[in-house]
């Protein structure tokens, strides 16, 4: 789940007038997949939630720090471009 979100997440950056799809088909894959484990029966209905809940969870703190880490990198280079020219 973790990877096909963050694969979702970046492409739906690039592309975001796609975004739309690019998140529905995301969803739609990574549902499959957790009813294929079932259907299969090598998962219990529980396994799949804990796992679906756990990779969520997982997938916020993921996209969260990355935005965190694009917000100071951008201040920091801001900030040392306003250092820069202010001693010119």
């Amino acid at each position: 789940m973790v990877i096909y979100g963050l694969l979702g997440y970046f492409l739906a950056s690039r592309f975001p007038k796609q975004r739309w799809w690019i998140y529905s088909l995301t969803i739609l894959l990574v549902a499959v997949i957790g009813l294929s484990r079932l259907y299969l029966g090598v998962h219990w209905p529980t396994d799949i939630i804990a796992g679906y809940t756990a990779g969520l969870v997982w997938l916020l703190a993921c996209i969260l720090s990355l935005e965190i880490w694009k917000q100071s990198s951008s201040y920091t280079a801001t900030s040392e471009e306003k250092f820069l020219s202010e001693d010119s």
